[in-house]
């Protein structure tokens, strides 16, 4: 298979079966369901650029970018509302209202749910390849 090939398929089975995650929050009295799919690097790269670490934060500290900025500016790239019907797509003037309707609970899973899909599961499947590599190459030298 050539570059071209490998490149093109890849991008092709992340168009077909992207990685998703679900949340359910409370929405006033509603329960809500969020679908959220990770999103290529170079939006997500553009998403942590959009949002520079706040000096103090801990949790900016570690991860080098505003957590939870890095959320609320992917969730209208990524989620959509889980309906009866299938999905229904927010307008970023939608999301911003979610936003400020969510508990901190709730806000937190979103957060964690798009936090996981770009970066957590992208280590897993880095972590996951480098394994099966090694295993085949000790495998080849034995």
């Amino acid at each position: 298979m050539s570059v071209d090939e490998e490149l093109d398929a890849v991008i092709e089975s992340r168009n077909v079966e992207p990685e998703t995650e679900t949340v359910d929050v409370m929405v006033g009295k509603s329960l809500w369901t969020l679908k959220f799919q990770e999103l290529d690097g170079l939006d997500w790269a553009n998403v942590i650029a959009l949002n520079p670490l706040r000096p103090g934060v801990n949790i900016d500290r570690q991860f080098g970018y505003d957590y939870d900025g890095a959320a609320m500016t992917a969730a209208p790239l990524s989620g959509v509302r889980v309906t009866a019907d299938g999905t229904e797509a927010l307008s970023s003037e939608q999301w911003k209202k979610l936003f400020k309707t969510l508990a901190g609970h709730d806000f937190t899973k979103v957060a964690n749910a798009v936090w996981a899909l770009n970066e957590i599961n992208p280590m897993r499947r880095l972590a996951k390849a480098k394994k099966a590599l090694a295993d085949v190459s000790a495998k080849s030298s034995s």
